[in-house]
């Protein structure tokens, strides 16, 4: 079977292994971060060379109180809280190391990295695009459903039983769509449902 062009361009375990060591040591240097580990799917596929990634999870483990992260929003009527001083981010009430933090860790966006943070106070934040509220969310996210069952043929529901490259071809047309929704949102930190004890066993240490 032809591969279709996302597989082709997407990293496999291999790719990610070779360059971790490097990516490791840029975020490790960033003033705030004790430590760096990467969890997820290529945890779950570290002996299979071959296996593609769609996307690869970098936790930051940081000594910031979530609080000084979670304030942290940008593209938001035009205030890009990465562009203002020192003072001026004292003087607004924001934490200058959590702003430099976030800003050069989220600008390390090669290979599909998905950007987490373990804060001081254990609490467990992701990075990414922030909706207006849980109702527009889920209107996003059934409009990209449907594209992908159109695209694709199959309905979601039906994909525990689908071919492996057909599961692949779905979840990636719906990410595609979804993502479009999300170009005009906010960005920032948001609290995830994960605890430290659901995944520390299920990290690897890189720094």
């Amino acid at each position: 079977m032809t591969q279709s062009w996302y597989k082709k361009i997407m990293p496999k375990v291999a790719d990610i292994k070779k360059k971790l060591p490097a990516l490791a040591k840029n975020i490790i240097g960033i003033d705030g971060v004790s430590s760096v580990l990467v969890l997820g799917s290529y945890v779950d596929n570290k002996d299979k060379p071959d296996y593609i990634l769609r996307d690869v999870d970098i936790l930051a483990v940081v000594d910031i109180p979530s609080e000084d992260l979670l304030s942290i929003i940008t593209g938001e009527n035009d205030n890009n809280v990465f562009k203002m001083s020192k003072t001026d981010l004292e003087n607004d009430g924001y934490n200058p190391i959590a702003v430099s933090f976030t800003k050069k860790f989220t600008s390390i966006c090669s290979d599909n990295i998905d950007h987490w943070a373990l804060c001081s106070d254990n609490n467990i934040l992701h990075y990414g695009p922030i909706h207006d509220d849980l109702i527009e969310w889920q209107e996003n996210k059934d409009k990209a459903e449907k594209h992908a069952n159109m695209k694709t043929g199959i309905n979601r529901k039906k994909l525990a039983k689908a071919r492996q490259a057909l599961k692949d071809d779905w979840y990636q047309r719906f990410k595609e769509r979804f993502n479009l929704s999300l170009t005009s949102c906010p960005c920032g930190w948001y609290k995830s449902s994960l605890l430290k004890s659901d995944i520390i066993e299920k990290t690897i240490k890189l720094a």
